[in-house]
């Protein structure tokens, strides 16, 4: 199961997502950019959301495996 996802931009700067469980509010998908940020273009933009969608489908597909294994 991928549970990050990495866009880098045409400066080689990156926009990362990660699914992790926080105490307080359950799963929770945490962004981190390069210290400058990152450039993600508007016609990239539908790209850049399904990486972050994958990647909180995990949760989902967790949650299933638990409720049926």
């Amino acid at each position: 199961m991928e549970k990050t996802y990495q866009f880098i931009d045409a400066d080689q700067d990156v926009a990362g997502a990660e699914l992790v469980e926080d105490r307080k509010q359950g799963s929770v998908l945490w962004l981190q950019t390069s210290p400058s940020g990152c450039y993600i273009p508007v016609d990239r933009l539908d790209e850049f959301i399904a990486g972050l969608k994958k990647v909180a489908a995990q949760h989902q597909a967790t949650d299933t495996a638990a409720a049926t294994g």
